[in-house]
C-alpha cells in the first residue's frame, strides 16, 4: 500500500493496524505529529494554488473586459 505521507510502499503490520515505516498510520488517529503537520502543509499548499489560480483568472478576465469596453466605446 502506498503511503500518502512519504509516497513509498513500506508498510508494517502492527497490533494497531497498518503503519508505514515513516510513522503514518493507515487506520485510526495519527500519533506522529510530523505526519499531521506535513498533511496540513500539503492541504494549505493546495488551497493556495487554487486561490492563486482564481485570482489570476479574475485579473485576466477583468483586463479583457476593460479592453473590450474601451474598444467598443472608442468609436
Amino acid at each position: 500500500m502506498r503511503c500518502p505521507a512519504c509516497q513509498k510502499d513500506e508498510t508494517l503490520q502492527t497490533a494497531d493496524g497498518l503503519v508505514c515505516k515513516c510513522g503514518y498510520a493507515f487506520m485510526g488517529p495519527q500519533t506522529n505529529s510530523l505526519i499531521v503537520l506535513a498533511a496540513i502543509e500539503r492541504a494549505l499548499r493546495s488551497i493556495k494554488s487554487i486561490l492563486l489560480f482564481w485570482v489570476w483568472l479574475t485579473v485576466i478576465v477583468t483586463v479583457v473586459e476593460v479592453v473590450r469596453f474601451m474598444i467598443a466605446h472608442s468609436y
